[in-house]
């Protein structure tokens, strides 16, 4: 019984240590560095999913809703990407909005199509139209060369300014698809990161991570289609570390 309670009393303690040396720490960066790069897609882009717009017509639109994940400038620039560093365990402040993370529908869109927020922190998801929503997120689960859909929370929002949090906490991926299950052409996905060094690519492809720690990191380049892919950047205090990725087809 003794060797028991000791047993259990030391696994608690240290699933209290490994929760708090997963906390991430604000504070102020002194001397700090930067990433920057263009992340770019080489050949044919996949074509856009057109999906027919079935209901409430009035809100939605008519004809199709085209969903196009994979957005390519002139120069092979690619929109939507999310670069980001995942292990750091202090460092900048995040960048909260003043009213926290929001997820808005309107004219039966989400908006914004792509959004990084903070790991176990609150989600208001806002219904701007007089139709019935219903949101559903999944947490996106690596599981081999597989992904698995796992069910985050599911609700109804029958009436405009319809309004909700939640408590987003990631299990063991830090992707989530956003779906509406009374409009199948309603997409969307969020990054929940465990730290604010991240950067969503521009229109051109291009982004920046400021204020960074010196050290040498794993930054992953994610998308949503695409996929991800991790490289080992070094930062040097005061200097702009270069990364650079191609997709391609």
């Amino acid at each position: 019984m003794t060797f028991r309670i000791t047993g259990i009393i030391t696994a608690l303690l240290f699933a209290v240590s490994a929760t708090g040396a997963s906390a991430y720490t604000e504070q102020d960066v002194a001397g700090g560095g930067a990433i920057s790069g263009k992340i770019t897609f080489s050949g044919k882009a996949p074509e856009s999913v057109k999906i027919p717009i079935e209901k409430n017509p009035e809100v939605c639109g008519t004809g199709f809703r085209e969903i196009q994940e994979v957005t390519v400038d002139g120069s092979g620039g690619l929109q939507h990407a999310v670069v980001y560093i995942d292990k750091i365990e202090a460092g900048k402040k995040w960048p909260k909005p003043d009213k926290g993370w929001e997820l808005h529908q309107k004219t039966c869109r989400f908006i914004p199509w792509i959004q990084v927020i903070q790991d176990k922190t609150d989600l208001t998801v806002v219904s701007e139209d007089p139709v019935l929503h219903n949101i559903h997120t999944y947490e996106l689960v690596p599981a081999g060369t597989n992904t698995v859909r796992v069910t985050m929370f599911n609700e109804a929002q029958p009436t405009q300014g319809y309004t909700f949090t939640k408590n987003i906490r990631m299990r063991k991926g830090n992707s989530v698809k956003v779906e509406c299950d009374a409009h199948n052409f309603m997409h969307a996905y969020m990054l929940a990161l465990k730290n604010p060094y991240y950067a969503i690519t521009a229109a051109d492809g291009s982004f920046t991570v400021d204020n960074i720690p010196a050290g040498t990191y794993e930054v992953t380049v994610w998308h949503s289609l695409l996929g991800s892919v991790t490289k080992t950047v070094e930062v040097k205090g005061g200097a702009k570390a270069a990364l650079a990725h191609q997709y391609s087809k």
